[in-house]
């Protein structure tokens, strides 16, 4: 018996055992058939509403009076995520989400999630490969599939296969994620590792997710080289982009778009993009200004969901002029002029 079997009070417990042996009890009747699980998930969040009444703030109170299961650290995603109940086969999360976005990415474990506070707006996509990956950098097309809005207790599977994206519109937003332990894919030659993707058609892998640090040293080796010999910084800025390994200057194009070195190396970047020899330098200059747009999106907050929703529109690339539209599907009209009047007082009129 854990901590929390032991301390947490029972309305908060008692639903989250109840959800972990309902679906220990289905997957046992499925053989413990690996490729169920997503369903099984799915359905029991889809069917146990009990779970949904949970306070969330009560739950971060009781996980620092009470004790948690053992939390893993290389579950580090979430702020915070606490895993609420863990056994052999799966563990269950509660992901509560301070920022506003999520980037488009795949995953390696397989279960389900559903909102337990705060709308999102939820979009999948497709990915075609058109080339061979060089150490964790891929490029192709990337293709949105669907658009919708999740509210609580609308539960989605997740598979390998699956690349989304999500948008809260609430701050701070909880979600309910079941994950699999030990997906069989993760123990293959070709093992399954996390990708993010973004629309001009370039895929990575993050940093924390690669093989090695080596990425990760070189931009903290350029980051303070910018700080402390700006004219070094910014020969070498020019050569790695010229010829570096693309992962790394997918990774520097990234902190120039999010302002991080302000807009003195911008040019330098882009005409130095140019000279390479290969695909990667157009795929990275195409990426500059979509890094940027959503850089700037992601900070901009406000308390009213249908501004939220329009800003959101505006992070995932939403010409102005149709977002109207799009707010119209999910508010009356009054709600959706007076989000478009607070998104002109945000971000400025359209048409500046």
């Amino acid at each position: 018996m854990n901590a929390m079997e032991r301390n947490w009070p029972s309305h908060v417990g008692g639903p989250i055992k109840e959800f972990e042996m309902t679906i220990l009890r289905e997957y046992e009747r499925e053989g413990f058939d690996h490729a169920s699980l997503p369903r099984i998930a799915r359905q029991t969040m889809e069917d146990a509403p009990s779970i949904f009444d949970i306070d969330p703030a009560e739950v971060l109170e009781v996980a620092v009076t009470s004790g948690l299961p053992r939390q893993d650290w290389s579950n580090d995603f979430g702020e915070p995520v606490l895993t609420v109940a863990n056994n052999r086969h799966f563990r269950v999360d509660l992901l509560f989400w301070a920022h506003n976005a999520s980037p488009t990415h795949s995953h390696v474990s397989c279960g389900a999630f559903a909102p337990v506070y705060g709308r999102r707006v939820h979009q999948t996509y497709s990915f075609h490969q058109h080339e061979e990956e060089e150490k964790g950098f891929r490029l192709g097309t990337l293709s949105a599939l669907k658009r919708d809005t999740l509210a609580t207790g609308e539960a989605v599977e997740i598979t390998p296969e699956l690349i989304h994206d999500l948008y809260w519109l609430k701050q701070p937003s909880v979600t309910l994620s079941l994950r699999c332990h030990n997906h069989p894919d993760l123990g293959s030659e070709q093992r399954l590792r996390p990708w993010e993707f973004w629309e001009t058609g370039v895929a990575v892998v993050d940093m924390v997710h690669q093989d090695s640090a080596n990425v990760n040293r070189q931009m903290s080796s350029l980051r303070l080289l910018q700080q402390v010999a700006p004219k070094r910084f910014r020969r070498t800025l020019k050569e790695v982009a010229a010829g570096g390994e693309a992962l790394l200057v997918y990774h520097l194009a990234a902190d120039i778009a999010g302002t991080n070195w302000g807009v003195d190396y911008y040019d330098d970047f882009l005409n130095a993009l140019d000279l390479r020899s290969d695909s990667s330098g157009q795929a990275i200059s195409a990426l500059l200004p979509v890094l940027h747009r959503k850089s700037l999106y992601n900070q901009i907050r406000s308390h009213n969901e249908a501004t939220q929703f329009a800003v959101g529109l505006l992070w995932n690339g939403t010409p102005v002029e149709r977002i109207d539209d799009f707010l119209a599907t999910s508010y009356p009209q009054t709600e959706v002029q007076k989000a478009l009047q607070a998104l002109d007082e945000i971000t400025g009129p359209a048409d500046d």
